[in-house]
């Protein structure tokens, strides 16, 4: 894989004016990534998944968001979100918001919706405690690793405790070039409830495709999450 570099972990991070620690983290987890060999099906959890076919060598890092922000959307996918009945909707493509919304109810209620990037740019104390550190951690394995190191776009939604969130939450994340990283983090603290729907989808595209993403879904104490 070739087109990972630690000059390319760099060059994603400027792109996104990122401050240091996440820069810092990507860096890190990079280190971990070339340090550890790839999963074989000798390894128990990839006993029956065999990537040997996989051309890795025409896959890289998802970057290119200029083209992303001007990509034509399917009006299926427009339509899905303005059906409905949510209280908070977010498009994405290839890890680009185009449309985000929360009611002004939920923001009453002290709900973050928002994607990652925005969440590390407006939120940064509640990414250094919950990114990576609870659930899926950079060290579990190669790709965990190369994840964490080259991750781009996802959802951030954090529920206050004893909040009960008042309508459902619906993210739509669109991939037309074929690489996607995409991060979704979801934080319930205690007694918090919430729906959330995260829904993926893509273009029809010749070739072989990379879904290199991660879920984190953190439940507090007597809290619930559909």
């Amino acid at each position: 894989m070739t087109q990972f570099t630690k000059d390319a972990v760099k060059k994603l991070s400027a792109s996104l004016n990122e401050p240091e620690w996440m820069l810092e983290f990507r860096l890190n987890a990079f280190d971990l990534y070339e340090s550890m060999p790839m999963p074989t099906t000798k390894d128990e959890e990839w006993r029956r998944t065999d990537i040997r076919r996989f051309k890795f060598d025409q896959i890289g890092p998802s970057v290119n968001g200029d083209a992303a922000a001007e990509t034509a959307v399917p009006d299926f996918m427009g339509n899905q979100l303005t059906e409905d009945k949510a209280g908070g909707n977010m498009l994405q493509v290839d890890g680009v918001t185009r449309r985000l919304e929360l009611s002004d109810e939920l923001k009453a209620q002290g709900v973050i919706f928002c994607d990652m990037h925005t969440a590390v740019s407006n939120h940064p104390a509640l990414v250094k405690e919950y990114f990576m550190t609870k659930g899926v951690l950079p060290g579990e394995g190669k790709f965990a690793a190369l994840h964490a190191a080259f991750w781009r776009g996802g959802t951030f939604l954090y529920v206050p405790k004893n909040v009960k969130a008042a309508a459902p939450v619906h993210t739509v994340l669109w991939s037309v070039n074929g690489k996607t990283f995409t991060h979704t983090l979801v934080v319930l603290d205690d007694g918090a409830e919430a729906i959330f729907m995260d829904e993926y989808a893509s273009a029809g595209r010749e070739g072989q495709a990379f879904h290199n993403g991660a879920i984190e879904l953190l439940v507090g104490d007597n809290a619930s999450l559909i």
